[in-house]
């Protein structure tokens, strides 16, 4: 709750902050789970599982993430680019390594 963390969701106040700390919260637990399914991915294929199964967690995982900054990106215009980036970015690389190698 302190003033730096909290402008970055986009609260001025911290009676605002108050009002999205749920959203937020909810919203790191959304970020983890798909964190999860990428690491499940790579556990799988490392462990000699399917790399179907393997391919499928990750790129899956990979794709919400990717969307969802597209979505931020586009929601929120020049002010969310940095957020949108940060969001999409390692999940665009790992589509395009998937798709060109």
């Amino acid at each position: 709750m302190r003033p730096k963390v909290y402008k970055r969701f986009g609260a001025s106040t911290r009676e605002d902050a108050e009002a999205k700390r749920l959203f937020a919260f909810n919203q790191g637990f959304y970020n983890l789970f798909l964190a999860v399914g990428i690491f499940a991915g790579l556990a799988q294929r490392h462990s000699g599982g399917s790399a179907v199964v393997a391919q499928t967690l990750v790129l899956f995982s990979c794709a919400c993430m990717l969307c969802a900054g597209v979505v931020l990106l586009f929601s929120g215009g020049r002010r969310m680019l940095r957020a949108a980036l940060a969001q999409a970015l390692f999940p665009l690389l790992a589509w395009s390594a998937w798709l060109w190698l």
